[in-house]
């Protein structure tokens, strides 16, 4: 009778040559980057994945899963929303694609994007000419975490303001010699329209 120590060893081989993606199982340990603009970091301890979520608008958010099949495909719960399936792109150990109850799906990258070329193309994407649905004509800029406003509204007065980016997809900014600070964000599916919130008053910008 084969020891038990021999008996082990075979029944490991068995299972790697049954199931291939146990023996070539990818780690997903660490930070990763969402097409949406999160952060999110993975630990996984045996069967059980624990994520970590950093939104755009600096909350954190903590949920539970569990390996579907392991080292390939997890699922995470989301309260209210449901249930998140992941699975590794084939033949890429650093991309991970996520689907929703929705149906609509969102990509990670393993590590974390530049925040500094991050900021440079939201500025790209953002610079130009605005028109508020308040009247108002806005001429925007930026450089590097700071961004520029020209103001001109419909009785043709000129207002400056400055900003600043909070995160992918938000911002905020002052207008010189008036109180309170505007908080706006980027439609993260249109960047064409921005909604913005100053001292209680609701605007929808628009490129012009």
């Amino acid at each position: 009778m084969k020891s038990p120590k021999y008996l082990l060893l075979f029944l490991t081989m068995l299972v790697g040559l049954a199931l291939p993606g146990v023996a070539n199982a990818t780690n997903p340990n660490g930070w990763w980057t969402s097409s949406s603009g999160s952060q999110v970091h993975i630990k996984y301890i045996e069967q059980n994945v624990y994520i970590t979520l950093k939104a755009t608008n600096g909350k954190t958010y903590k949920y539970n899963g569990r390996w579907t099949v392991y080292g390939a495909t997890f699922s995470y719960s989301v309260p209210g929303r449901g249930v998140f399936n992941a699975a590794f792109a084939n033949g890429n150990p650093d991309v991970i694609y996520v689907h929703g109850p929705d149906g609509k799906r969102t990509t990670w990258y393993r590590g974390i994007k530049n925040t500094k070329s991050n900021n440079q193309q939201s500025q790209k994407g953002i610079a130009g000419t605005w028109r508020s649905s308040t009247g108002t004509t806005i001429q925007l800029s930026g450089k590097q975490k700071q961004l520029f406003f020209n103001f001109i509204t419909a009785k043709g007065q000129r207002y400056q303001g400055v900003g600043r980016w909070l995160s992918g997809y938000s911002f905020d900014y002052s207008i010189a010699g008036y109180g309170g600070v505007a908080k706006c964000n980027v439609n993260k599916n249109n960047w064409n329209i921005i909604n913005c919130v100053y001292n209680g008053t609701k605007s929808t910008w628009k490129r012009y």
